[in-house]
C-alpha cells in the first residue's frame, strides 16, 4: 500500500515515479540431512525478498553440492 501511494503522490507531482531498491531476505543458513540417505538438501527460501526480478543462489562456504534441484 506504501509504494502505491507514493506512486500515486509522484504522479500528481508530475514526477516519474522510482522503483524501490530491491530487498533480499534469503532466511536462515541451515543444511538438512537424511537420515536414511545421508543427502544434504539446502531449503531456499526468497519469498519474503522484495522486488526482486530473478534469484541466484550459491554455496559461498562449506561443500558445494553436486547439483541443484528446483522443487
Amino acid at each position: 500500500m506504501e509504494r502505491a501511494v507514493a506512486r500515486i503522490m509522484a504522479l500528481k507531482d508530475g514526477n516519474t515515479p522510482v522503483a524501490p531498491a530491491p530487498t533480499a531476505a534469503a532466511g536462515a543458513d541451515y543444511t538438512m540431512v537424511s537420515p536414511t540417505t545421508g543427502v544434504s538438501t539446502y531449503p531456499l527460501d526468497g519469498s519474503k525478498s522484495l522486488n526482486a526480478k530473478s534469484y541466484n543462489w550459491s554455496v559461498t562456504k562449506g561443500r558445494k553440492p553436486s547439483r541443484w534441484r528446483r522443487t
